[in-house]
């Protein structure tokens, strides 16, 4: 089976990390990937050296000649299925893929559009903004073969029957996956990086850690006034921040102005998060809105409590024991509240639990799902 997957760039992000570590079993069931993309991710390789074709979408980013590009790749070479991760605006690629008559499947991966972001708050460019996202979803709900929510959440900007879906249904909720084999035999950080963290960490009474991009999403100066706020100096608490991003010298700028750069670590980019979540105490994750929260899971999995923004997708992505913790991402004193309840609390039973709700989140599980969607299609 061949299979089209479009996706903009291959960068360090979420999608291709999951979608990498989906490869080996798709193309151990027979899934022969090629992927349509700009080239120059920093993932290109990886992805190359598991045997997928990369085809050079150049730097288009136009809606109109994407769609042609798209048509003329398609009209010259055979795939079974067509799978776009451009979420909110794969409208063009759906119209394409059915006038060829070829199966089209578009992923949600988040709850809400990502495109333009910076123009929802102003009139004539946030009005276009809606009209463009929603010529978008017209065109997805018209002509897409599968329209599937990486969560229920996120399935919801195309409709509101998220439960007990039909199996011929249009829709489909299809749970992201965890690659859980970089918990196990983890390697050492490298001497500078081990060296950095164990100077960090030793004596801290309790260690809070956060992973995401230094984004606008991640709401990162809420997250450091929170931790302000749980008085780190008196308590001696550290505070671990992996990701990079284009807010992250804001964010060290403001940790600078609290005076609090001797309880933040700024580790950066980081693959190898196991050693850092295996000696923090609770995994903190204040994000205004999400498309699941793979993070959650991995935590939950190396046996950290969770203090999460009561967002829809987290409590998918959550056990429900920790729902009761959930805090407004708007409300500084409710997440106070909760985290200092978690921090002085026996969470033994709520930890094991949660592992065993994190388990059924495996990236195993995800490939098969996807594979059945596939087949299904054709």
């Amino acid at each position: 089976m061949k299979v089209l997957t479009i996706i903009s760039k291959l960068e360090m992000g979420g999608i291709e990390k999951t979608l990498l570590s989906c490869l080996p079993y798709l193309i151990e069931n027979g899934v022969q990937m090629s992927i349509l993309c700009t080239l120059g991710g920093a993932l290109d390789e990886d992805y190359r050296k598991l045997g997928v074709e990369l085809i050079d979408f150049g730097k288009h980013k136009k809606p109109f000649k994407d769609a042609r590009f798209l048509k003329k790749i398609l009209k010259t070479r055979k795939f079974d299925v067509v799978h776009s991760r451009y979420g909110h605006t794969s409208g063009w690629f759906s119209k394409v893929c059915h006038d060829l008559n070829i199966p089209f499947v578009v992923s949600i991966h988040n709850e809400r559009a990502m495109f333009r972001n910076s123009w929802i708050d102003k009139p004539l460019l946030g009005f276009f903004r809606t009209s463009y996202l929603g010529y978008h979803k017209n065109m997805t709900l018209k002509y897409a073969t599968r329209i599937v929510g990486h969560s229920k959440a996120n399935l919801r900007y195309f409709t509101s029957k998220v439960d007990n879906l039909m199996i011929d249904s249009q829709f489909q909720v299809l749970y992201n996956g965890v690659d859980f084999s970089k918990f196990k035999n983890y390697p050492e950080l490298d001497s500078v990086k081990k060296t950095t963290f164990d100077t960090f960490v030793v004596n801290k009474s309790k260690v809070l850690i956060h992973i995401g991009s230094f984004k606008e999403q991640k709401n990162h100066l809420f997250l450091i006034n929170t931790f302000n706020n749980l008085k780190p100096k008196e308590n001696n608490y550290g505070l671990i921040l992996l990701g990079v991003g284009e807010l992250m010298n804001v964010t060290q700028e403001y940790v600078n102005k609290l005076d609090l750069a001797n309880h933040v670590l700024f580790v950066g980019m980081e693959e190898n998060i196991a050693p850092y979540l295996y000696h923090s105490d609770l995994f903190i994750f204040p994000s205004l809105y999400e498309g699941f929260g793979n993070v959650l899971i991995e935590a939950q999995y190396a046996n950290l409590p969770i203090a999460a923004a009561d967002i829809e997708p987290h409590y998918e992505s959550v056990y429900e024991g920790y729902h009761s913790y959930f805090y407004s991402p708007n409300n500084e004193e409710a997440a106070i509240k909760n985290i200092n309840i978690l921090l002085t609390q026996d969470n033994a039973a709520l930890i094991k639990e949660a592992k065993v709700f994190s388990e059924s989140f495996s990236i195993e599980n995800m490939s098969n799902n996807l594979i059945k969607t596939f087949h299904s299609l054709i």
